[in-house]
């Protein structure tokens, strides 16, 4: 790619980040990097254990690892034969062919999972759930640090991708975990996998404990902030953005690096895009990564690596800071290339583009490639599938209609979709959020945030008003909104690679509305 060309494509993808992200109240994302062997204790147990439990509904103990114990708790629905029952094998390891906790995701740099117990169910029969298995779990002191928050995980092995969901529920040692997400259908035969961890590390903060038992749900009441500022969510800020650049206003050339002090750390965004022009189709990514050091920023992904000095090299194109009230764009200049980054009002890179040598691709980390600036988005299991998409970009003959959407249109896709950052509104007050999830299971969607304490779900019928929208964005992938019509609305979007990019949903009284992001 010529200079002329490449600064084309880095300028037009600035102004995509800068106008598609920003402009919705920020992005979401994540990535898939390998850590490095833990010195922590981890559990020691013979191979596996396995017993027999039913689906009563009742606590049943389950094989203890590592000298702790366990109960679990499968309510199924009605109609489900007396005589079904659920296989359980417990391992200090992972069953085979399953990918480790602690070498999967991770959500922020610098953490590790510690895995402490792996719980495989297979079903004898088809056994339809009618909540979340609920566990009771409670490990030695010598196993979990003191006041270690403990989490749960779900890897459905019946799913065509087969990748383990983190945060499904989180508590103190000894506590009931009892999850807001959707009931899963466990099918004869087939193996379903529970685990438990905590996680390590210089940004592991701890969660919060929900005040969940085995017969109380997370309050759907959210406590509203005391003032209508969103407020950024404590642990979130893997890079630092210094007040030296907040504070800064129009157009600015920078060439004192002390303007810089301040600027550091981290973030791996996860989904984004490798591409050679603006009107070439990108090779999707899972890896986008940003990192700020001391005198220059380095964005990885796709087996390619971006360098870009804080001050520029290029004495035609001073390192610049273009400031308005949705955003803030900085952008490096090397001699052969760039970096640009979109910066929130309220101090986060939420987005981020860059290429610096003639025939590289640019990499674009940004919401039009669902990246996110809170959510490990590369351990996500709900994504359309290129078929799927073309099916509903054929089905769309203009983009300023809607279409009518049957559950078959989705093309069997389930799973959960990690958005991380979104606000939550009560009247005129606003909070941050960095939790949003969207679950997909059969025909039901589901949007949960604030640890659960706000759920919302909703089932596509074939109703003729439930719907979808496609709409082209100028210099961005192609976006689908959904919107299933039965309860309280419920919308969620979808850009033409099949990745959720953001969700919004009201309470049940319509006081509260989430948006993600």
């Amino acid at each position: 790619m010529d200079r002329p060309r490449f600064h084309h494509v880095l300028t037009k993808l600035a102004a995509v980040i800068a106008i598609a992200s920003v402009a919705a109240c920020g992005s979401t994302g994540g990535a898939q990097l390998p850590l490095a062997p833990s010195a922590t204790p981890v559990p020691t147990a013979t191979p596996s254990t396995t017993t027999t439990i039913a689906a009563t509904g009742t606590p049943q103990a389950i094989p203890a690892i590592g000298g702790g114990t366990a109960t679990v708790s499968l309510a199924a629905a009605a109609g489900t034969a007396a005589s079904a029952s659920v296989s359980v094998t417990a391992s200090a390891t992972p069953p085979s062919g399953t990918a480790a906790i602690s070498a999967a995701a991770r959500k922020a740099l610098a953490i590790a999972r510690v895995a402490l117990a792996y719980y495989t169910f297979v079903p004898s029969v088809d056994i339809q759930l009618t909540s979340f298995p609920i566990f009771t779990v409670s490990y030695p002191t010598s196993l979990v640090p003191a006041g270690t928050t403990l989490k749960e995980a779900f890897l459905d092995a019946a799913s065509a991708q087969p990748v383990f969901t983190y945060d499904i529920a989180f508590g103190t040692n000894g506590a009931t975990f009892a999850s807001t997400a959707a009931a899963p259908k466990l099918l004869a035969g087939k193996a379903y996998i529970f685990a438990f961890y905590y996680e390590t590390g210089s940004n592991a903060t701890p969660t919060p404990t929900p005040t969940t038992t085995a017969s109380t749900a997370p309050t759907a009441t959210p406590s509203p902030a005391p003032t209508s500022t969103p407020v950024p969510v404590p642990g979130a800020f893997d890079i630092t953005v210094p007040a030296s650049i907040m504070s800064l206003t129009g157009q600015v050339a920078i060439t004192d690096p002390a303007t810089f002090s301040g600027f550091g750390g981290a973030h791996v965004f996860g989904r984004g895009g490798l591409v050679p022009t603006i009107f070439s189709a990108p090779t999707l990514i899972n890896d986008c990564k940003l990192t700020v050091g001391t005198t220059s920023l380095t964005l990885t992904g796709g087996g390619q690596t971006i360098v870009a000095p804080l001050i520029s090299t290029n004495p035609n194109a001073k390192t610049t800071v273009i400031a308005s009230a949705i955003s803030t764009a900085v952008s490096f200049y090397t001699l052969t290339g760039g970096m640009t980054l979109s910066i929130t009002p309220d101090g986060l890179v939420n987005a981020v583009s860059g290429g610096n040598t003639v025939g590289q691709n640019v990499i674009a980390c940004n919401r039009s490639y669902a990246s996110s600036i809170l959510a490990d988005r590369s351990s996500e299991t709900f994504v359309l599938s290129p078929a799927t998409v073309a099916a509903l970009t054929a089905k769309a003959t203009s983009v300023t209609s809607t279409y009518p959407i049957a559950p078959s249109d989705f093309g069997g896709a389930s799973g959960t979709a990690l958005i991380g950052r979104g606000t939550i509104s009560v009247g005129t007050t606003q909070r941050r959020v960095s939790d949003c999830k969207l679950t997909m299971t059969g025909a039901t969607v589901t949007i949960t945030a604030d640890g659960g304490a706000f759920t919302r779900s909703a089932t596509f019928a074939s109703d003729p008003t439930d719907s979808y929208r496609y709409a082209v964005v100028p210099g961005a992938p192609g976006e689908f909104t959904f919107s299933p019509t039965n309860g309280v609305p419920i919308f969620f979007q979808a850009n033409n690679f099949g990745n959720i990019i953001a969700a919004s949903a009201r309470s049940a009284d319509f006081a509260t509305t989430l948006a993600c992001p």
